[in-house]
């Protein structure tokens, strides 16, 4: 059975830049956001869970009304902390079906490994960074944000990674001189196990 390593990092650093690169190698990679999007309107359990807290109102039509969910949970932390944890609890199962039985290495890309729950499902966490400077210029050129808005994120996910255990967290550094292809090569070539 090959390893589950987990591809995190803070907004601008390229952990889907290095997940990209791995479904190129032909490894299979989990992306979170993408699949909670998925299973927020495709999984009925989870669907009835949103219901539950949120009211029918969450869904129109049977798509999910992000606007109003998007509102609900960022005036309310109780709401916000259940919807979470319904989200996560979902996320983190389908994950695991998607990992069983791959026969080799499967990754799982998330900005949120630790307080999505998913620390105790992984071998390894790959930490991918890169100067804040440069985080903060590839996010204005590729989403537009304004620097402001980028210190904001970058500073609401500042916690995060010091939660990841040292013991199996590698770091892949992103900086325009490094080369994210050599680095992921190596920590795939690594015989060293955490």
């Amino acid at each position: 059975m090959g390893r589950r390593i987990g591809i995190t990092g803070g907004i601008g650093a390229g952990k889907s830049v290095v997940s990209r690169l791995l479904r190129l190698r032909g490894y299979k990679v989990y992306d979170c956001d993408t699949e909670a999007k998925r299973l927020m309107e495709g999984d009925e359990k989870l669907s009835e869970g949103l219901r539950g807290i949120l009211g029918d109102r969450a869904y129109i039509d049977g798509k999910l009304d992000r606007g109003y969910i998007a509102e609900r949970i960022f005036n309310d932390s109780e709401i916000r902390e259940a919807v979470n944890g319904c989200v996560h609890k979902a996320v983190r199962k389908d994950f695991l079906k998607f990992a069983e039985g791959s026969g080799g290495d499967v990754f799982v890309e998330s900005a949120i490994l630790a307080t999505g729950g998913f620390l105790p499902l992984v071998d390894e966490v790959w930490l991918v960074d890169a100067p804040e400077e440069l985080r903060i210029a590839r996010v204005e050129r590729r989403n537009g944000m304004t620097r402001e808005k980028v210190m904001e994120r970058i500073e609401t996910q500042r916690g995060e990674f010091q939660m990841l255990p040292v013991e199996k967290t590698r770091r892949i550094e992103n900086t325009d001189e490094a080369s994210l292809l050599n680095e992921t090569s190596a920590l795939l070539a690594s015989s060293d196990r955490l």
